[in-house]
């Protein structure tokens, strides 16, 4: 479903004909009329989600240092809040960092190899071995291979569900 099979990067030849067609109907159900209403009661949950942890966290902080308030990194919030709601309008998964308040495992995972992706495709590193031959036994590459291999994991278990959802309403 994504990388070099994504919709986005095939060519669309003969040979991906039947893969591009799997995976049209894989997404095509996002973009009904009926689908986007749906996003807009995940997206409206996430944000009550978020907004009761931040009340819990301040009624918390209020009983512990007699202050009712909450402090996080703006940035952190960001993500936190972009990710759950990814989580659940794209593949109906609760990453948990607004529920927690915290970068949940497999989110860090997610947020590492987008952000070492970019660090190796800067300009500066596109000639790197060092930056862009993931196999060399390095540790920079054991660790993204490790989040990789957890982001993949989820990816693989969402499309699978996919598939299977549809094959049961072809059958219906």
């Amino acid at each position: 479903c994504f990388g070099q099979d994504s919709l986005v990067m095939m060519e669309c030849g003969e040979a991906d004909r039947e893969k591009w067609r799997l995976h049209r109907n894989l997404i095509k159900v996002a973009f009904t009329t009926n689908a986007v209403e749906k996003m807009a009661d995940k997206v409206w949950t996430v944000a009550n989600g978020f907004t009761s942890s931040i009340l819990r966290e301040c009624a918390k902080n209020c009983r512990d240092a007699n202050q009712g308030s909450y402090c996080a990194e703006a940035e952190d919030i960001f993500k936190w809040v972009t990710l759950d709601i990814f989580g659940k309008v794209a593949f109906n998964y609760n990453f948990g960092c607004t529920e927690t308040l915290t970068t949940t495992p497999l989110a860090h995972s997610l947020n590492y190899t987008i952000e070492d992706s970019n660090t190796r495709c800067k300009s500066v590193n596109l000639l790197n071995p060092v930056h862009q031959l993931y196999w060399l036994p390095t540790q920079r590459n054991r660790e993204f291979n490790y989040h990789r291999e957890n982001v993949h994991g989820l990816l693989r278990e969402i499309c699978q569900q996919r598939v299977q959802e549809i094959d049961t309403r072809k059958n219906d």
